[in-house]
């Protein structure tokens, strides 16, 4: 909210001629689904390390910390960076919904291309690098590093697409994703 008035004193911009009162509930209901949604995959982003806190050991639960925090690394830069600059992207396409999505799917498989290869060398190369950075110390962690990297392969076109539904205006869909994949996530 801060952010958006912000930017609305800096812009010097008001509503437009077209927006209407009585646009407001409609417009609220769509923000309260892309809110949930936001939610959901903030959770889906930590269900794991609340899974294994109720479930095991502290110290099982600061390996798994330890080795998916490394893990996430290569595919938070390189996805989280390309889902930003495909937004506007996508809702400047926003007249043709065939461009769009020939649009995403272009994206999608370049960065399949590119991340999926990084991440899968991540986690044969992840090993070695951990033991020359920490030696001995996260030897346990390596395993679960490995197994995090290959599964961030799996991952690696997900938030693009889902900035995708975001950007087409499709929130339900988007919060439908983050519902089953959250879901999925704790079940696993």
């Amino acid at each position: 909210v801060v952010r958006g008035a912000m930017c609305r004193r800096r812009s010097g911009a008001g509503p437009g001629p077209g927006t209407e009162r009585g646009d407001a509930p409609g417009l609220l209901r769509r923000v309260r689904v892309a809110g949930h949604a936001a939610y959901l995959g903030a959770a889906l982003l930590m269900v794991e390390v609340v899974v294994l806190g109720l479930l095991a050991p502290t110290r099982s639960v600061g390996l798994f910390a330890f080795a998916s925090g490394l893990a996430t690394q290569v595919n938070s830069v390189l996805s989280f960076q390309a889902a930003g600059a495909l937004q506007p992207i996508v809702g400047h396409l926003s007249s043709s919904p065939e461009r769009q999505v020939r649009g995403v799917l272009r994206a999608l498989r370049l960065l399949g291309c590119v991340l999926v290869p990084a991440l899968l060398v991540q986690a044969a190369v992840g090993g070695p690098l951990i033991r020359a950075l920490w030696p001995s110390k996260w030897d346990e962690a390596i395993p679960i590093f490995v197994i995090a990297s290959v599964c961030q392969a799996i991952f690696a076109c997900y938030w693009p697409a889902v900035v995708a539904l975001k950007a087409q205006g499709r929130f339900k869909e988007c919060m439908n994703v983050q519902v089953a994949n959250v879901a999925a996530a704790a079940i696993l």
